[in-house]
């Protein structure tokens, strides 16, 4: 198979707390099968993942992007109702610096979010994610 130019940077796993059926070794085996230079890990709301992605990503020779698709919530990450409306947002990391961040960002959101979904907002981040 020839090689895919673009890698996907938008990919839930089986650690996705609302989709994501995909196995991480099954999908690094498709990674490699297409000669894919890259592949990002996007759970929903979680880096439950995140470790083992990168050590079977990094044993197969393909390049892993850890990212997170996070809720931000209007009116604040610590209330949650049906007046709140929340957008999806992935967050791709470059650095550690960034993955630190992200670290924070995900931990506050199930630390001080609501009990519905782990939410964060613009001011509970700690910085960019470079």
């Amino acid at each position: 198979m020839a090689a895919r130019d673009q890698p996907c940077y938008f990919r839930g796993t089986d650690y996705s707390l609302l989709d994501g059926a995909c196995e991480i070794g099954q999908l690094m085996d498709t990674v490699v099968e297409q000669k894919m230079p890259a592949v990002a890990i996007t759970d929903h709301g979680n880096l439950f993942g995140a470790v083992r992605f990168y050590n079977t990503a990094t044993a197969k020779g393909v390049h892993p992007v850890i990212g997170c698709e996070v809720y931000v919530s209007q009116q604040g990450h610590k209330t949650r109702s049906d007046t709140d409306p929340y957008n999806h947002l992935v967050l791709l990391c470059e650095t550690q610096e960034g993955y630190r961040n992200l670290i924070n960002l995900v931990s506050t959101g199930f630390l001080e979010g609501s009990t519905t979904s782990p939410a964060s907002t613009r001011a509970a981040g700690t910085g960019s994610l470079p």
